[in-house]
């Protein structure tokens, strides 16, 4: 009889064990509660209405999880590549609910009926509040981490990546130290009530400015806002200003024009949002700010040139050259180019293999805009500038093209019958042949903030596996930024890789074979 009861005992035991854990997964990252909310499962697709937590979101890495974003997200990256849902106050209810997404990160600016139509929808919403503090900051991020990650794994990677930022920020500050200590700045906007305001560099008013080791002169404002009489006395080497208005006031002030700062011209535009966010754009806001007022010590982010030659299809080769009444596949891409630039015209034809009058001037057209030897030859150093990035347009612009190449080249054994004059130089329009045009070795290798156009290749084949998308009518571009780097780190844990967010190698050799796999 013992023995039966203690047997009955142990079923009971097991049962309550099983209904206190039911629903848990394996690893314990899930569920995840914050607040009153309960997550049973990693949200494959999440919304950001709050510019912050998506910036946040970014920095952590899992920008590939980002399925829209509001109207206030107007970094640049998103705003091209990821879809709006509208604005963060009233977003389009909608296109949240059709996106597929189960989570939206929102603040306390959504109102009661939209947040109520989501939850009605099956749609998990939780509301966060701007940091006040760095204990505060640090929390947000565990949170963020923990809801998109797990509460072990994600609230981890949470916590790294806020000590990641805090590291970053410091050593980039260490750099100007010798220069920095002995300077002030400010950094003026003109708020709601039409007052002209400093931000004070505390962690809810412009986080960043406290990473520069100079001295922010708002310190002195005691009444809250820049008073002008201080603002002269306090005579800031530097001022950072959110809108031309504050200028505008500035300037109608003749007291204020001997202050350094204005006599000197070191004065520079940077959009309050920007400076506010907490995450990935504080690390491009920093080198902004250092570089404007250290220019000798620290190198502002230049867009270089690049080489579009294998975004076109084209190998440069040092004796390459091409000439009127030449046939030659690669002419197929240079009557592209001429082309996408704007100095050739072949109406709805596409280019040829043959280089004839038209190609000629259209060179020559080119050749001068671009401060070349109007010869018409198609010499390698004009080809190389041809497939520069920076190369000017019949309009003064330039022309970076999506990843597509021209259409199979028309030599002379397939020209049709109907093309017996070469001179029109007219085919069939271009067409996607839906091959990648990068060349994988032993050392390529893309990280974060690197820019090549193979990255375009490496961007659309993300978007096929599912692993990034694009906002309507956006495309690839050449720039590896957070989005890319989330994908990545997505692709790689998908495909049992290590988990670097670096495009090596490796990882390309996967991600552009049959093998890879699409998101789990």
């Amino acid at each position: 009889m013992k023995r039966t009861g203690f047997i009955a005992l142990l079923l009971v035991l097991v049962m309550t064990l099983s209904l206190v854990f039911a629903g848990c997964s394996a690893d314990g990252n899930y569920p995840v509660t914050v607040g009153h909310t309960k997550i049973n499962e990693s949200p494959v697709k999440v919304i950001a209405l709050s510019d912050n937590i998506a910036d946040i979101i970014c920095y952590m890495g899992y920008a590939s999880k980002l399925a829209g974003i509001s109207d206030s997200c107007t970094q640049k990256e998103m705003a091209e590549y990821i879809t709006s849902v509208g604005s963060e106050t009233a977003p389009n209810t909608e296109l949240i609910i059709n996106s597929g997404a189960t989570v939206v990160f929102a603040d306390n600016a959504l109102n009661a009926d939209d947040t109520k139509k989501l939850k009605d929808a099956g749609i998990t919403v939780i509301t966060t509040l701007y940091p006040e503090n760095e204990d505060q900051l640090r929390s947000l991020y565990e949170t963020v981490g923990a809801v998109l990650g797990g509460e072990k794994d994600g609230r981890e990677k949470g916590i790294d990546a806020f000590e990641r930022l805090m590291g970053v920020l410091s050593d980039a500050q260490s750099e100007t130290a010798s220069v920095a200590s002995s300077k002030t700045m400010c950094y003026l906007y003109i708020d709601e009530a039409n007052r002209l305001c400093a931000c004070t560099g505390t962690v809810s008013d412009g986080f960043v400015l406290s990473f520069l080791g100079t001295t922010n002169i708002a310190q002195n404002f005691t009444s809250g806002y820049a008073d002008e009489n201080i603002l002269k006395l306090s005579n800031p080497d530097f001022i950072f200003f959110d809108s031309q208005e504050v200028m505008e006031r500035i300037g109608r002030s003749q007291s204020l024009q001997s202050v350094n700062a204005i006599k000197k011209g070191n004065v520079f535009e940077l959009k309050r949002a920007d400076l506010l966010r907490q995450g990935e754009s504080m690390v491009s806001v920093q080198a902004f700010l250092l570089s404007s007022m250290f220019p000798n010590f620290v190198e502002a982010p230049v867009e270089e040139s690049k080489d579009l030659s294998s975004a076109y299809g084209i190998t440069l080769k040092e004796d390459m050259s091409f000439k009127n009444g030449d046939d030659d596949e690669n002419i197929v891409f240079i009557q592209q180019r001429l082309k996408d630039l704007g100095f050739l015209d072949l109406g709805e034809d596409a280019p040829t293999s043959y280089f004839g009058d038209m190609t000629e001037e259209a060179l020559k057209a080119f050749q001068t805009a671009n401060g070349l030897e109007a010869s018409g030859i198609a010499s390698f150093e004009t080809l190389k500038k041809l497939f520069k990035s920076d190369a000017t347009g019949i309009d003064g612009e330039t022309y970076v093209p999506e990843v597509t190449t021209p259409s199979e080249p028309q030599t002379e054994a397939t020209k049709p019958e109907n093309a017996t004059n070469p001179q029109t130089e007219a085919t069939d329009a271009p067409h996607e042949n839906g091959d990648y045009p990068i060349t994988i070795t032993d050392s390529t290798s893309y990280g974060y903030g690197d820019e090549h156009e193979d990255i375009m290749a490496i961007q659309n084949r993300l978007v096929e596996l599912l692993y990034l998308s694009f906002g309507e009518g956006d495309s690839a571009t050449t720039y590896y930024g957070a989005g890319t780097e989330g994908a990545i780190l997505s692709f790689q844990e998908s495909n049992d890789l290590p988990q670097t967010g670096v495009a090596d190698a490796e990882t390309l050799r996967v991600l552009f074979s049959s093998d890879a796999k699409i998101p789990q």
